[in-house]
């Protein structure tokens, strides 16, 4: 069978994902891209808020994302 390679909703993400961001957050991190998620579900919810003060975040998601949990990260949110 075909094999995604995407990680289906209610299925686990790969052991390398959580051993990347064991090495990696928050101190090596600079600018996050979140793509492609609506930041409702965990564990990619959490990632904006395990990076450091400092890390530029970008998300980029066709379905708009709740103003709450933006402003909850520190991004200032505007309609359009």
């Amino acid at each position: 069978g075909v094999k995604p390679s995407t990680v289906l909703y209610g299925r686990s993400l790969p052991e390398s994902f959580f051993s990347a961001i064991q090495e990696d957050f928050p101190q090596n991190i600079d600018l996050l891209f979140v793509v492609g998620t609506s930041l409702t579900v965990g564990p990619a919810n959490m990632l904006p808020h395990n990076v450091s003060s400092t890390c530029k975040r970008v998300i980029i998601n066709y379905d708009e994302i709740d103003s709450q949990y933006l402003s909850s990260i520190g991004f200032e949110t505007e309609n359009g």
